[in-house]
Order: C-alpha cells, then sequence, then structure tokens
C-alpha cells in the first residue's frame, strides 16, 4: 500500500466517523423532541452540546477537511485523474457544505443557550433552525463519507 492509499485510508475513516458521530446524534435526538417537548429537549441538548463530545466532533470534522484537500492535492499531483479525483473533489465540496450547516446551526445552539425556558415561542424557533442546518450538515457529510469511500474503491 503506497502513501496515497494509506492518505485515502485515512480520510475515510475520519469521514466516516464525523459522519457516523452527527448522524448518530440526530437520530437519537430529533425523535426525542416530539415526545419531551420544546424546553426539556432544549435542555437535554444544552447539556449534550456543551460537553466534550462536540470538540471532539470538531477535530474529527476539521481532520477531515484537511485530509480530504491533501488527498485531493495528491491526486491532482500524481495525474489519478478520473474517478478517484472526481469523487475527492466531490468530497469537499460536501465537506464544505457540511461546514455551512454546522455554520447555520451553532450560533442557533449558542442563543439556545443563553434562552431562559419561559420564553417558550423563542426556544421553539431556535430548536427548529438548529434541526434544519443540523439536518443539512448531516446529509452533506453523509455524501462526503460516500465520495471519499468511492475514491478508495476506485484505485
Amino acid at each position: 500500500m503506497d502513501g496515497f492509499s494509506i492518505l485515502l485510508v485515512a480520510t475515510v475513516f475520519l469521514r466516516g466517523l464525523g459522519a457516523g458521530m452527527i448522524t448518530g446524534i440526530l437520530l437519537l435526538t430529533m425523535p426525542a423532541r416530539s415526545r419531551l417537548g420544546p424546553v426539556p429537549y432544549a435542555r437535554a441538548l444544552r447539556s449534550m452540546y456543551q460537553s466534550w463530545g462536540v470538540r471532539v466532533y470538531a477535530v474529527v470534522t476539521v481532520l477531515g477537511l484537511l485530509l480530504t484537500i491533501a488527498a485531493l492535492t495528491l491526486s491532482v499531483a500524481r495525474g489519478e485523474g478520473g474517478w478517484a479525483t472526481g469523487l475527492l473533489a466531490a468530497c469537499l465540496a460536501a465537506t464544505v457544505a457540511g461546514f455551512v450547516g454546522t455554520a447555520g446551526a451553532y450560533p442557533a445552539m449558542r442563543r439556545l443557550w443563553a434562552t431562559p425556558d419561559g420564553d417558550q415561542d423563542l426556544v421553539a424557533a431556535l430548536l427548529n433552525r438548529f434541526g434544519r442546518w443540523g439536518i443539512a450538515s448531516a446529509v452533506c457529510h453523509l455524501l462526503a463519507f460516500t465520495s471519499a469511500l468511492g475514491a478508495l474503491a476506485s484505485i
């Protein structure tokens, strides 16, 4: 296995880990909202998103971005062309789009941390915004992972 293949395996691993983390959180927490109601759900999210796990997710996704850039750069430099380079470019585009989703979700969460529970309309609106952007981010990170996996499979 050459250096490019090792880099691609590491990229796939980190992209998969990041996509799995965000998707897992959404699959576990989003259904709970209807059962808990907006204020208890907001309390649970506040607790979860102020923990160390969010920082781990940030490190994983940023490292995944850096490895994606490195893999795409090396693929172009080696003249890989074809599917590998195209899929790595798609992975990079999906990763950037995933960060746009995170950039939309995070301010809503930050604002939710400071919003009193008594303002239920604002709590619900912030949860809606966080949910929409979070789903968009998760879909993009899943696309990034599948693109990186496809690039690995193509070499």
